[in-house]
């Protein structure tokens, strides 16, 4: 009797780790559809199916068993849908879970930057500023400072800093963002090259940021290293 009460508890075991792992699939594939058809459906009609299967893979990762990056990934997705306070508290749930169950994941840089934006869409800037540079020091401590990662991230976060809140209390910090920005593309274009898509990436934010302090001239020189290349953009956090 005891021997077939261990089996068949080994057994329900299994078939909680396959329905996870299936589950985890389904999450994944369902993600990888809806947001593809987000961000190249052509019609609204298309987009809208795209934010629909972003809510299917959300609720696929609710399943037991499910790994922490698979649920981050899911709820990070659904949350861009609608910058509001639930999706601050979502994602602030996912960067607990993640710092909990997964310290090292490449995706808690990737919350942050996430939760950064959200702020930054509900005019919260300063907190958005606060969160960009905890990723880009998670980022150093994850991946270290010649990776692709943190130098996309130098990028990002010249960028959060040099913003400003339209005309608000909040004014931009256009010399630490210029700062930023400008190693992240001279660091870019060292270990990268001309032409990689990170380098392109980081180049634009130089430019946008160049623009914003009025140094026009210096902005428009940096086309040649960019125009060529913009097939090649990296639109990764």
């Amino acid at each position: 009797m005891k021997t077939r009460t261990l089996l068949a508890l080994l057994l329900a075991a299994l078939g909680l780790q396959a329905g996870a792992s299936l589950a985890e699939d389904r999450c994944r594939t369902l993600m990888a559809e809806g947001e593809k058809l987000r961000s190249d459906g052509l019609q609204p009609e298309d987009r809208r199916r795209g934010e629909d299967l972003i809510r299917q893979a959300k609720q696929a990762c609710r399943l037991k068993g499910v790994s922490a990056e698979a649920m981050a990934e899911a709820s990070l997705a659904a949350a861009s849908l609608l910058p509001d306070q639930q999706s601050l508290d979502e994602i602030h749930s996912v960067i607990e879970t993640l710092q909990f169950e997964s310290p090292n994941s490449e995706i808690l840089p990737k919350a942050m930057i996430e939760l950064a934006n959200v702020y930054f869409q509900l005019d919260r800037l300063e907190e958005g500023r606060q969160l960009a540079h905890q990723s880009l020091e998670e980022r150093e401590r994850i991946f270290g400072t010649d990776s692709r990662e943190y130098i996309r991230g130098l990028a990002i976060l010249g960028v959060f800093l040099a913003t400003s809140d339209g005309g608000g209390p909040i004014r931009p910090n256009l010399e630490d963002g210029y700062r930023y920005v400008r190693e992240g593309a001279r660091r870019a274009r060292e270990l990268f090259g001309t032409g990689d898509p990170t380098t392109v990436s980081n180049l634009i934010h130089y430019r946008s940021v160049l623009d914003e302090m009025g140094r026009h001239d210096e902005a428009k020189a940096l086309d040649e290293q960019i125009l060529p290349y913009l097939d090649n953009i990296d639109e990764g956090w």
